[in-house]
């Protein structure tokens, strides 16, 4: 039998690790120096530490990743159950220490079991779908601008501008195409995933790099992820709308573009949507519900998809 486990409530920002835990609190620097120096800490204590911590955008995942190569657990939570967690305790004031405290006690009660270790190709693929996005919306920012502008001089700067960083992305498009095909179930599930009309290069990068649990999800939980669960507003005899909330927004609008093409190229969904539009279903309503059916085929497509081996290169 397994020996408890010590929970330590970490609250992390740019700067700074403020650790809850065994009723004493530290203070460390989110560097690499402040994370060896919290790793020590953690290794005096009298039980095996278990850190939680928050989602905080990139600022928790250096710490984790130097957690996970000392052999630490540590369980990256939803910020949404910590918070409702502390409402549902009475807890309104906010700091860091106090924050600390409560992911703590969000852990005292709930016990949640360790994450899987953390992969670092798969969050380097992560940070290049972003930059992509960013380029992306770079350019159409420009584009915007150029048509608004009358000087001549910055209407052929604003081209250039556009033209460095067009060439930008077809480069990072390559070298992310490349980096698919030298990994053989990143590639194996890519070819998988455009096999389905409307789904294509950009979809199958994105639910690649920002939903890599696809294809291990039930119906429920993947419509959840991706933010594309209806879920019910009632309450005795009122029945009000049901409506998606949540889930990962780069996901839900690389479908929203997907759906659109399927809806016109891909049969089945072109029938679904068609039907539903008869139904008198609004626009969004429906589409919502083909992009939907979408990822919901594409999770039971690459449950049939067998790891292909590894090479002795890989």
């Amino acid at each position: 039998m397994s020996s408890p486990s010590c929970y330590l409530g970490v609250d992390v920002s740019k700067d700074t690790l403020v650790v809850a835990g065994q009723n004493r609190r530290w203070q460390f620097a989110n560097t690499k120096e402040g994370q060896r120096k919290f790793i020590v800490q953690i290794k005096k204590l009298s039980a095996a530490g278990h850190v939680v911590c928050e989602s905080t955008g990139p600022y928790h995942l250096p710490m984790c990743l130097a957690l996970q190569e000392a052999g630490i657990a540590f369980t990256i939570a939803n910020a949404a159950r910590i918070y409702y967690f502390g409402l549902s305790e009475g807890i309104i004031a906010k700091n860091d220490p106090i924050d600390a405290a409560l992911i703590e006690r969000f852990a005292q009660s709930k016990r949640p079991p360790a994450d899987p270790p953390l992969c670092r190709e798969q969050l380097a693929l992560s940070e290049s779908v972003t930059h992509r996005q960013q380029l992306v919306e770079m350019i159409k920012v420009l584009r915007t601008h150029r048509q608004q502008v009358l000087h001549a001089a910055l209407v052929t700067e604003i081209d250039q501008s556009i033209l460095v960083l067009e060439k930008r992305l077809a480069a990072l498009d390559r070298q992310l195409r490349a980096k698919i095909d030298a990994h053989p179930l990143w590639k194996a599930k890519f070819e998988r995933l455009t096999q389905t009309k409307g789904v294509g290069f950009v979809t199958a990068l994105t639910l690649l790099a920002k939903m890599s649990e696809l294809g291990t999800l039930n119906r429920g939980q993947c419509a959840a992820l991706a933010g594309l669960a209806p879920y019910d507003n009632d309450s005795g005899k009122y029945a009000g709308k049901r409506t998606i909330r949540g889930g990962r927004q780069e996901v839900r609008r690389a479908l929203y573009m997907a759906a659109l093409s399927a809806a016109t190229h891909n049969p089945i969904l072109k029938t679904f949507y068609q039907r539903l539009r008869g139904q008198k279903k609004l626009f969004k309503v429906a589409i919502t519900a083909v992009m939907r059916k979408l990822l919901l085929h594409l999770n039971t497509v690459l449950k049939t998809l067998t790891a292909p081996p590894q090479t002795a290169a890989s």
